[in-house]
């Protein structure tokens, strides 16, 4: 009985510290920005980064299941990664490309579309190019099988990230320009600490594998599809209040509210992340998978949907601290705390399909999902503004939620051979 209790706490302390260092470094920031600046430069600020968060989402992130799966299962079979750490290589090279290449000829766009000037340019470049090197980096950790180094490198680039801000708040004029370059500048702090504790013996010499690379691209192109999905699922509803132009402060009020919404997305992101090296070791080992499904997953959700309600109750005094420039938040997050408990409660399945290479389940219900969110926001958005987007968002994780649940009751339990 005494080591089963302490091997669900060690358990338990292990899950916690994975998704508290991602939530810390990607909410705590968003939020110190929210309170220096006014609603309507959070708006552009959140402008801006919609623009270098959908070349980091589309071109680098959508690599990252494939990466840590492919990894896993090499390293299962020959003890190293360096297939697959090759052919990631690779990806990421061809996503930087992309982006720079793209950059100059849409610059005008850009800086219409945000709300700045052409100076502002390079510091979204080079802001793309340190999170790019964040994401490679810290992945490779996971792909290693090395989730405590991995929970530790986040942390390291959030403290990074939050030291950059203050060194530029107390030793200089704080701006948009000095925030963006702070993500490069943390992402060398990272670069320059754990450098040393990547297994390298593992990850090299570097071989690409013909075979390999399109093995990962197969599994990714249908990724691809899906997490353009998502990144307008997450930013979409940007585009629409801007088109009806609901002014550069309610943007703001949304995207502080947003911010908060998607710190809750980070935790479940993370949970999966988490996940994913267990399930796709185990896949076969039908024991296992059903302690993952009808334990742990039991645990959590009874865990997850009691903070979410402490986190209703709390929100107005919570909004408070940011003073009235931010007022009315409160009520657009508790709209979207329904988003959120239905991305909790399906979050589960996901590392799942994503183990049994069945990608484009996961990337066609993505699809969907914003398809129903933008039409949603098209119709409520003219009529009630940021709670539109905010009850469009909700329906639309609503319905993701329940056609997860039908897919894991009509195929995915079969092929699992799991019973009821």
């Amino acid at each position: 009985m005494f080591k089963f209790i302490k091997r669900h706490v060690r358990e338990g302390k292990n899950l916690v510290a994975f998704t508290g260092v991602r939530t810390f470094g990607e909410i705590l920031v968003p939020l110190l920005i929210a309170k220096l600046f006014t609603s309507d430069l959070y708006g552009k600020f959140s402008l801006a980064k919609l623009i270098v968060f959908f070349y980091l989402t589309v071109f680098i992130s959508s690599t990252r299941n494939a990466y840590i799966v492919f990894s896993n299962q090499e390293k299962t079979i020959s003890g190293k990664i360096n297939k697959t750490f090759s052919v990631q290589c690779v990806f990421i090279l061809l996503g930087v490309t992309v982006f720079l290449a793209s950059i100059f000829p849409l610059s005008g766009c850009f800086v219409n579309f945000a709300g700045m000037d052409y100076s502002f340019l390079p510091y979204m470049i080079i802001a793309f190019l340190g999170l790019s090197l964040r994401s490679f980096f810290c992945t490779t950790f996971l792909a290693l099988g090395q989730r405590i180094k991995y929970s530790l490198s986040e942390l390291v680039f959030g403290l990074g990230n939050l030291a950059c801000i203050g060194f530029f708040y107390f030793f200089s004029e704080i701006n948009l320009k000095l925030i963006f370059l702070s993500y490069a500048l943390s992402a060398a702090i990272l670069f320059s600490v754990f450098v040393w504790f990547v297994d390298w013996k593992a990850a090299l010499p570097f071989h690409l594998e013909r075979k390999q690379f399109l093995d990962m691209l197969h599994f990714i192109k249908w990724v691809f599809v899906g997490v353009t999905a998502i990144y307008f699922l997450n930013w979409g509803d940007n585009l629409i209040l801007l088109h009806y132009k609901v002014g550069w402060g309610n943007i703001g009020i949304y995207n502080f509210a947003y911010t908060l919404f998607k710190g809750i997305l980070v935790v479940i992101a993370a949970m999966n992340t988490y996940f994913l090296p267990f399930v796709s070791e185990h896949l076969d080992n039908k024991e296992k998978i059903r302690e993952y499904l009808f334990k742990k997953r039991a645990k959590l959700l009874l865990i997850g949907l009691a903070g979410l309600c402490l986190a209703f109750i709390a929100l107005p005094y919570f909004t408070d601290f940011f003073g009235e420039t931010y007022k009315g938040s409160a009520t657009v997050t508790r709209i979207l705390l329904i988003a959120a408990s239905m991305s909790f409660y399906s979050a589960f399945y996901q590392p799942l399909i994503m183990a049994k290479r069945k990608s484009r389940v996961n990337q066609s219900i993505n699809i969907i999902q914003v398809f129903v969110n933008i039409s949603l926001d098209l119709v409520l958005v003219p009529h009630f503004g940021i709670l539109g987007a905010a009850i469009a968002t909700s329906i639309g994780y609503t319905l993701q939620a329940i056609l997860f649940e039908l897919y894991y009751r009509l195929v995915l339990k079969k092929a699992l051979h799991l019973k009821a």
